[in-house]
């Protein structure tokens, strides 16, 4: 009797079903690391889109990229994929131009970055909560590479001329005082740039927050 009664119980067992972000943070970290990718010219441009991928028991791919500003603002964008066939990584993989990366050297672009951008007061985008697990811990078992961020040893904030950039503007200069550069596009949109001291020279920090106020 004990001996039927365990086999209902193994019998009526179900398998639980995790959404994809919470497969993610439980689960990507115990999938072996698989191939990694970065734009080749990263150093140069001051921007870096990485590829890191995990391999599923299945074949698939846990998959997560990041937009990573290596001059300022650290990781500016990420986005995950928890169940990614091989057949359409391929597809993914042609509409980028990314070369083949070792997984060290991304963990060590991703998070060199991202302290470099904390001296800035500057945090990771809201959903590296979740692509953070994509990576290992940043611990001393990943080993240390050192890169050269910012420019000219010094923060260099560059616009697209969005409200949140003047943001960043503020944020800077609350953490570094008047140690960073910045520049902003030129109103005509033109390929011109015009120096942030001079486009910002009318405002202090209290300008930019000024609609934060009005939502309270």
């Amino acid at each position: 009797m004990a001996k039927d009664r365990k086999n209902k119980k193994k019998g009526g067992a179900q398998q639980i079903h995790l959404s994809p972000e919470r497969y993610i943070r439980e689960m990507a970290r115990t999938l072996p690391i698989g191939k990694c990718y970065i734009n080749p010219h990263w150093k140069e441009d001051g921007m870096a889109s990485i590829v890191v991928t995990r391999v599923r028991p299945s074949g698939n791919l846990v998959l997560a990229n990041y937009l990573v500003d290596t001059y300022c603002l650290g990781v500016k964008d990420t986005a995950y994929y928890h169940n990614f066939t091989p057949y359409d990584f391929v597809f993914f993989l042609d509409g980028c131009n990314l070369e083949e990366i070792s997984y060290n050297e991304v963990h060590n672009i991703i998070y060199g970055a991202i302290e470099w951008a904390e001296e800035g007061g500057v945090e990771p985008c809201k959903d590296f909560n979740v692509t953070q697990y994509v990576l290992e811990e940043d611990t001393d078992e990943v080993p240390l590479i050192e890169y050269e961020f910012g420019k000219d040893g010094k923060h260099l904030l560059i616009s697209t001329g969005n409200y949140d950039d003047q943001r960043y503007v503020a944020t800077l200069k609350q953490h570094l005082g008047d140690d960073f550069q910045y520049i902003f596009p030129a109103e005509d949109f033109d390929d011109e740039y015009i120096d942030g001291d001079d486009l910002f020279e009318d405002y202090d920090e209290g300008d930019f927050f000024e609609d934060e106020d009005e939502e309270k």
